[in-house]
């Protein structure tokens, strides 16, 4: 009950001893979302983008622009460096199969994209690898599930603990440590 009202008022809680935290708080930034798209997800693109400003979210349109034909690669790529770049909350990458999408913006240092099909995935990227970029694929969710899953993953906080080890050993993978 307690999530559920902390949820439903926006509310953000957040350990004091996590210095990062508390600065990307601070960050009128840290709540702002970039969103992609190739031309197959560009109306679930703009659906979303819709709903997400509708809630409150400020969200970065990363392209494609229109439905005609375009490549998920320089999207993706755009989206995963404006979240690093701008220090923002999260990214979004729409495409044909999500995972595609995944592949490019974990190319990127400091990016955790995951695929998600559904909610349970979703919930388990961020909770346990505070995942940064969510990857969708319009042949596999349609407009409501990709709504759940996009509520569903920003609604669920990284749980941190021995998950925090887990990310910071991500990273150094990044750094080719």
């Amino acid at each position: 009950l307690a999530r559920d009202l902390v949820r439903h008022q926006k509310v953000r809680l957040v350990v004091v001893a996590d210095e990062d935290a508390v600065v990307a708080a601070e960050n009128p930034k840290s709540f702002a979302i970039a969103i992609g798209a190739d031309h197959r997800g560009y109306a679930l693109k703009e659906k979303l983008k819709a709903w997400l400003q509708d809630i409150g979210r400020e969200v970065i349109d990363c392209g494609e622009h229109s439905p005609q034909e375009g490549s998920y690669v320089p999207v993706a790529k755009l989206v995963a460096e404006c979240v690093v770049a701008e220090n923002l909350f999260a990214g979004i990458m729409i495409d044909g199969g999500g995972g595609t999408s995944a592949i490019v913006v974990n190319k990127v240092k400091g990016i955790r994209g995951v695929a998600c099909h559904d909610v349970t995935v979703a919930k388990y990227a961020r909770a346990h690898v505070d995942a940064n970029v969510l990857c969708l694929g319009i042949g596999a969710v349609g407009e409501t599930v990709a709504q759940e899953i996009v509520a569903t993953w920003l609604s669920t906080p990284f749980e941190g603990g021995h998950f925090a080890t887990r990310v910071r050993e991500i990273g150094e993978i990044d750094h080719g440590e």
